[in-house]
C-alpha cells in the first residue's frame, strides 16, 4: 500500500511581516522576540547640508545618504542597537550622519551594518563675482563619493570619500580627514574664501572640503567627501548602494520612509535624516 506525501512546513519559518521603522535621529534598540532567529534590515544614511551665498548667486548642494540591506542570525532575547543619522546642519556646512545597527557598544568593530552620510557643500564667497562652493560627495558605497572643488582660480578642493580601511583625506586647503565612523569637520570661511564642507559620517568618514586664505581673489570652498557603507561578513544577501549626487540611494524601495536621506538642495538648508527599517 502506498500513501500520499504530505508537506509539513518547518516550524520555525519566518514570514518577516513584522516591521519596525525608526526615523527619529539618535539611538534606539530592539529586543528580539521569542521565536525569532533571523532579522532583515534596510538602512539609509543622512544627507549633507547645502551652502549659501551673500549676493544671490549659485550655491553648493549636499550629498545624499547611502543604503545597505541584508539579513543575519539573531537570538531571542538579545538586544540589537541602532542609530538613525541626523541630517547635516548649515553654518557650518556639516556632512550627514551615518545610520547603523550593532551589538553591545557603538564601536566600529561591533557594527553589523552602516549606511554612510553625504558630504556637506562648500561655502560661496561674498564678492560681486560670486564663486560657488562645491557640492558634497555622495554617501555610501564601498568608498564614499568625492566632494566637488569650489569655483575660483585657487578654490578649496573637495574632500575624498571614506573607504573600507581609512577615512577620506581633506581637500586642498583642509587637513581635516575622516576617521572611524566620523567625517572631517567643516573648515570655517576666512576673508573672501568660502569655507569647506564637512565630510559625511560612515564606516569611515569622508574628509572635509578645503578653503583658501586669499583676501583679494574670490574662491568657493570645497565640498566634503561622503562616508562609506559597510555590511558584516556574516550578513547574507548583503547590498550596498551609493547615493546619486544629492539623491539618497534606493529611494524606490518599498520600505523607504518618506523624507529620508536626501542632501539639501535649497540655499543654507539642512540635509534629511536617515532611517532604519527592521523586519522579522
Amino acid at each position: 500500500m502506498t500513501f500520499p506525501l504530505v508537506f509539513v512546513p518547518p516550524h520555525n519559518v519566518q514570514d518577516f511581516l513584522t516591521k519596525q521603522e525608526y526615523t527619529t535621529a539618535g539611538t534606539d534598540s530592539l529586543v528580539i522576540p521569542v521565536g525569532i532567529t533571523r532579522l532583515r534590515y534596510r538602512i539609509w544614511g543622512a544627507g549633507g547640508s547645502s551652502g549659501d551665498t551673500d549676493l544671490g548667486g549659485d550655491f553648493g548642494i549636499g550629498g545624499g545618504g547611502g543604503f545597505v540591506s541584508g539579513e543575519f542570525t539573531v537570538t531571542p532575547g538579545e538586544t540589537i542597537y541602532l542609530r538613525v543619522g541626523a541630517g547635516g546642519t548649515h553654518a557650518p556646512n556639516e556632512g550627514g550622519g551615518y545610520s547603523a545597527i550593532w551589538r553591545t557598544s557603538e564601536t566600529q568593530g561591533n557594527m553589523i551594518a552602516v549606511a554612510g552620510g553625504g558630504g556637506g557643500s562648500g561655502g560661496s564667497n561674498s564678492l560681486n563675482n560670486n564663486r560657488q562652493g562645491g557640492d558634497g560627495g555622495a554617501g555610501g558605497g564601498s568608498t564614499g563619493g568625492t566632494g566637488v572643488d569650489g569655483e575660483g582660480p585657487s578654490a578649496g578642493g573637495g574632500g575624498s570619500g571614506g573607504t573600507q580601511v581609512a577615512g577620506g583625506a581633506g581637500g586642498t586647503g583642509s587637513s581635516n580627514a575622516g576617521t572611524t565612523l566620523t567625517g572631517g569637520a567643516p573648515v570655517d570661511p576666512v576673508s573672501e574664501a568660502g569655507g569647506g564642507g564637512g565630510g559625511g559620517d560612515g564606516y569611515y568618514g569622508g574628509g572635509s572640503g578645503g578653503r583658501t586664505n586669499s583676501t583679494s581673489t574670490p574662491n568657493g570652498g570645497g565640498g566634503g567627501g561622503g562616508g562609506s557603507n559597510y555590511n558584516d561578513g556574516a550578513v547574507s544577501d548583503a547590498v550596498t548602494t551609493q547615493a546619486s549626487g544629492s539623491s539618497v540611494a534606493n529611494s524606490g524601495d518599498s520600505d523607504y520612509p518618506a523624507s529620508t536621506g536626501n542632501g539639501a538642495t535649497s540655499s543654507a538648508s539642512a540635509g534629511q535624516r536617515g532611517a532604519v527599517v527592521l523586519r522579522y
